[in-house]
């Protein structure tokens, strides 16, 4: 079980994902996409197996603050 602590709000766009049990190494996958409208995309970087940082811009390329929906996998046997 691999769910979700918390996450923080760490700037405009910019959020991290802080799992209740850390996977057994950063070879997991995380996949987003914008889901309030907004043209753009999301970032995801895995740096710690323990969570993983959210990104998003809209289409110029700027952060921007707005509904994502994601869905992180790992750890499959």
């Amino acid at each position: 079980d691999h769910g979700v602590a918390t996450v923080g709000d760490t700037g405009t766009g910019d959020r991290d994902v802080n799992f209740t049990t850390a996977f057994s190494g950063v070879t997991y996958i995380a996949v987003s996409s914008l889901s309030g409208g907004a043209a753009g995309s999301v970032a995801n970087s895995r740096t710690s197996s323990a969570d993983v940082t959210l990104l998003a811009f809209n289409a110029s390329g700027s952060a921007l603050d707005e509904d994502h929906d994601t869905i992180i996998m790992g750890d499959l046997s």
